[in-house]
């Protein structure tokens, strides 16, 4: 789980190559395994699997996302917004 701050940037470093059929978001629901609940404000490089994914958490953003695989359900974890 990570508490993230509203106005920061964050950077989640997807470049190993274990990363490979891992692709990384952030969603509105734990669920993972496709981006139907995808949230995209503040998000640059969503779904990588080979670059940083870069997350300026915007001052509107909901108080609970989750960090999810596209590839797999219930493969993340939570994120607190304080």
């Amino acid at each position: 789980s990570l508490i993230l701050k509203k106005g920061y940037t964050y950077y989640f470093d997807s470049t190993d190559s274990t990363t490979n059929n891992h692709p990384l978001f952030i969603g509105r629901t734990s669920s993972g395994g496709s981006y139907t609940y995808e949230y995209t404000s503040g998000v640059t490089n969503s779904r990588t699997t080979s670059v940083t994914l870069i997350f300026v958490v915007p001052s509107d953003s909901p108080s609970i996302l989750y960090y999810n695989c596209g590839n797999h359900e219930s493969m993340g974890g939570s994120i607190t917004i304080l």
